[in-house]
């Protein structure tokens, strides 16, 4: 919980490349992540996939550049995460398109569950294009756990707070059922319910 976590990747994808990248950021007080995927090769295809639980007095701070340079070159980006307490989060996205990047798609999705009114949450996609024939989509959503999905849950005999650590791990869920890892998968889950119920 006092770890300060500076990481940066760049990575590099030559032709019909096909990365996948999960990251699931659950410690440290102060989270710095910068990454920098470079799709220089035609048919190259980058999907980066994370998620994030903030409780307390944790930061997030987290950078991600998809630079298109190759014919057909594909980008996903799932920014997915809940904050609690007085915790923060920024995200920075951009989608940058340059010459030869013709037919290529990029998608950036940034959603986050605010689970108290001291947390704050930043939002900042951005779409760079230098050439003509790309499609290029970006989406940031904010907000409390639907009152309506709490009230279901709660109809059927949960208090308020198991109600609520149920949607926020199905929220998180639809990032570690990504992990191919059983292990690794199942102490996730203890890990993010552990958290919960420090709340």
């Amino acid at each position: 919980e006092h770890v300060q976590h500076i990481e940066h990747r760049y990575t590099k994808l030559e032709e019909k490349a096909d990365v996948e990248y999960i990251n699931i950021e659950i410690g440290g007080s102060e989270n710095i992540l910068n990454y920098y995927h470079d799709l220089v090769g035609q048919e190259s295809r980058m999907v980066h996939d994370i998620a994030y639980l903030g409780n307390k007095e944790q930061k997030f701070d987290i950078s991600m550049v998809m630079s298109h340079g190759g014919k057909k070159s594909v980008s996903d980006i799932h920014n997915l995460g809940a904050l609690s307490g007085n915790s923060k989060k920024s995200f920075r996205g951009t989608l940058d398109f340059l010459n030869g990047a013709t037919a290529s798609e990029g998608a950036e999705e940034d959603t986050c569950l605010l689970l108290d009114p001291t947390v704050k949450s930043v939002s900042l996609p951005l779409l760079l294009c230098k050439e003509d024939n790309v499609v290029g989509n970006h989406a940031a959503s904010a907000g409390q756990i639907d009152h309506n999905k709490l009230f279901y849950l709660m109809s059927r005999g949960l208090d308020q707070a198991t109600a609520e650590r149920l949607v926020v791990r199905g929220f998180l869920g639809s990032v570690i059922v990504e992990i191919p890892v059983k292990e690794v998968r199942e102490e996730m889950i203890q890990t993010i319910e552990d958290k919960l119920l420090k709340r």
